[in-house]
């Protein structure tokens, strides 16, 4: 049967490329069985007519190295292994997508269990990433909503990847996801530490464009200095959630007005119409305004910049 409808351009996980923008289809199939495990984010399975399948999941990056990588072939491997699966295929004018590798691209469930991708729990122990790369305006992550919440999970959890030093293991602040497609930007900042942080304190938000100038003491486009945004005072309790939107899905009566949700766990800051983050790679940087750096946040995170 036909699922959710999707729209994908450009390219999608570095592998996948579209001239113009095509309808695309996510297709039900199942029950499916897997034949392979290959690592953390790929599967062959054995599909309903008997052909063998390959299959890369959507929307996550496992690591490709080291004990992490060992870990989460592991975990994928019992998480799979001897179930009946579901795959949601995207597909585009009645053809599969596949990936550079011939992989079909997927959100892969267990049929017993069928509100929860795979991807989502890999996710949530932090022995994988969200990734997405190039999509359009119109791109919509199949449970979206829940491979976000799981990563932030994973962030607060500092489980697997978020234990490390170079994801900010030491930082009770820090950047935990960006939704850098559609029409409405969001940048997950989490607060994992034990006390409240004042968010009109000493912060500022940049990307990649904006790093050399403000560097040099210019004002560059891309950044939010938090002390402007958050005058004269928001808190952020632990275990909450700060919510930076940007991008032209910020209607003009919301932007740059007064914080949503201060003192909640919930907060939401409606900035600037502009796009901040783009769509092939960018690094998310939060400093102190004195010029230290607190997190960055790249992606894709397991290509050289």
């Amino acid at each position: 049967m036909t699922g959710k409808t999707v729209v994908v351009v450009v390219l999608l996980l570095g592998q996948v490329v579209f001239a113009a923008q095509i309808q695309t289809y996510s297709e039900r199939i199942g029950p499916c069985w897997v034949v392979q495990v290959h690592d953390g984010d790929s599967i062959s399975v054995r599909l309903p007519t008997g052909k063998v399948a390959s299959i890369r999941y959507l929307g996550i990056d496992a690591p490709d190295q080291g004990e992490l990588a060992q870990l989460a072939k592991e975990r994928n491997r019992q998480l799979v292994e001897e179930k009946a699966l579901e795959l949601a295929v995207l597909m585009v004018e009645g053809e599969y997508v596949t990936d550079r590798n011939g992989r079909w691209l997927a959100c892969v469930l267990i049929a017993d269990a069928p509100t929860m991708p795979v991807q989502a729990i890999l996710l949530r122990e932090g022995l994988a990433r969200l990734e997405v790369q190039g999509a359009d305006d119109e791109f919509s992550l199949c449970w979206e909503s829940e491979f976000f919440q799981a990563q932030l999970e994973a962030v607060r959890n500092k489980a697997g990847l978020w234990g490390f030093h170079e994801f900010c293991a030491d930082q009770d602040f820090l950047i935990a996801a960006i939704r850098f497609w559609g029409e409405t930007e969001e940048v997950y900042l989490v607060n994992r530490g034990e006390t409240a942080i004042e968010l009109a304190g000493d912060w500022v938000l940049l990307d990649e464009s904006a790093r050399e100038p403000w560097m040099r003491g210019e004002e560059p486009r891309n950044m939010i200095r938090f002390s402007e945004a958050f005058n004269p005072s928001c808190t952020l309790p632990p275990g909450g959630t700060l919510l930076v939107r940007t991008g032209p899905g910020v209607l003009p009566s919301q932007r740059k007005a007064a914080p949503q949700g201060c003192g909640t766990t919930h907060v939401v800051l409606n900035w600037f119409g502009n796009r901040m983050w783009n769509n092939d790679r960018d690094v998310a940087y939060l400093y102190t305004s004195a010029g230290s750096l607190v997190c960055s946040y790249r992606y894709p995170w397991q290509q050289a910049p």
